[in-house]
């Protein structure tokens, strides 16, 4: 048994026949996890167990009427939730989150602390910043070739950088350097000699 997807949401089963020492063939089978499928008795005793002293996770604390996830590449609605409470604790020209692939997607619904724990898992402090609009234009360009280097060992293993008060138009298939075409911050266009405030959490 392998682990396949993320989330428990696959159970892989991979098959390796061996003749002599040597692998001959190979099957592979992945079985989606589904609420059809019925848990093991002494196991969910033991999970139960394992889960009690954190049974404060399961406190609804609000709700959401869209899906909150970060399946895409450039925006999502779980960054988008996490930037706006940020823009309502402190004020900054500009909001970041880090272009994170983490997090189970959040149903629409009641919404537990549990999943609020699942968009940032160790509860950072906001932090500010002063960035002068040269320095934004380099962070981005450099953002942006981690997610999208034609070459795959410059990859950053994450998504664009997530923000809000701003908004890039940018070209992929350019050569490092050269993607961002048009930068606004509050509407405005960048200017590289002016510093703008950012709020973030992680660096």
């Amino acid at each position: 048994m392998i682990q396949s997807g993320a989330h428990g949401s696959f159970l892989g089963r991979l098959t390796l026949p061996l003749e002599q020492g040597r692998v001959i063939s190979h099957t592979h089978e992945l079985p989606e996890i589904n609420a059809g499928i019925e848990p093991d008795a002494a196991l969910q005793t033991r999970i139960d167990a394992a889960l009690e002293p954190f049974a404060a996770l399961n406190e609804v604390v609000g709700t959401t009427e869209t899906g909150l996830h970060r399946l895409s590449s450039v925006e999502c609605p779980a960054d988008d939730f996490l930037l706006a409470s940020l823009q309502a604790l402190v004020p900054a020209d500009l909001y970041f989150s880090n272009g994170w692939r983490y997090g189970a997607p959040i149903a629409p619904g009641p919404m537990l602390l549990n999943d609020l724990y699942d968009l940032v898992p160790m509860d950072p402090e906001i932090e500010t910043v002063e960035l002068t609009g040269a320095g934004l234009h380099l962070m981005l360009e450099k953002n942006i070739e981690g997610t999208y280097s034609q070459n795959p060992l410059h990859q950053m293993g994450g998504y664009v950088k997530r923000a809000l008060g701003l908004k890039a138009y940018f070209k992929v298939e350019n050569p490092q350097g050269s993607r961002l075409q048009a930068v606004f911050v509050q509407g405005l266009a960048l200017d590289p000699a002016r510093t703008y405030s950012a709020a973030f959490i992680t660096s």
